[in-house]
């Protein structure tokens, strides 16, 4: 599968001045997934994935283009212990990030980010819609989520680790009724280890859907 993308944004439109403000993104991604089980690996399928972004946005003279390379490789439903275990969902998306600034050279930069995930499918969603509707849980999946950005070029006091947990459930509000609630509840752990910083997330979300 083959994708292409073009953005144009404006700011400020009605004001012309020269701090005018636009953006132009181009993108393009190349991918391939298969949903075809595997006996021998246990697995539902798997996806591989490589794209490029290219990125400018303009402040009155100044361009700062940024260029992204990214790369993603996933396996789903993988029972590593035996066919009847709960199906796990991994992924992995190693990325090079730059940035640039067409008037000061000192602020050209560039990041080296890996993002991996692991999804553990407690209750996978009901195949068959009649089931589905005399099934109070739809759905009930926990996440381990790692981010880790290294310093290529540039400066390194953002170079930063994050782990987070999150919970995702889908419950039926009533029996027969196809109507849902779906809430999100994780955490996250966030350091910046060069300068010493911290932080601790918490969030959660709920949404409703008949």
């Amino acid at each position: 599968m083959l994708n292409a993308n073009y953005d144009y944004q404006i700011i400020g439109a009605g004001n012309l001045t020269p701090y005018s403000q636009d953006r132009s993104i181009y993108g393009i991604r190349l991918g391939y997934f298969s949903e075809e089980a595997s006996k021998h690996y246990n697995t539902e399928g798997y996806a591989a994935m490589i794209g490029f972004a290219h990125d400018i946005e303009r402040y009155g003279t100044t361009l700062v283009p940024k260029d992204d390379l990214f790369l993603m490789f996933s396996l789903a439903g993988l029972r590593p212990f035996g066919p009847t275990e709960i199906p796990i969902d991994l992924a992995i998306a190693p990325a090079v990030l730059t940035s640039a600034n067409g008037v000061d050279a000192s602020q050209k930069n560039a990041q080296y980010r890996t993002t991996a995930s692991a999804k553990l499918r407690i209750v996978d969603p009901p195949a068959d819609v009649n089931k589905a509707l005399d099934q109070t849980w739809q759905s009930v999946s926990l996440w381990l989520l790692l981010r880790q950005d290294t310093a290529i070029q540039g400066p390194s006091w953002f170079e930063n680790y994050r782990v987070g947990l999150q919970m995702d459930t889908t419950v039926q509000l009533a029996p027969r009724c196809d109507c849902y609630v779906t809430l999100s509840v994780g955490y996250d752990f966030q350091s910046f280890y060069n300068i010493k910083e911290v932080f601790h997330q918490i969030g959660a979300r709920a949404s409703l859907r008949f």
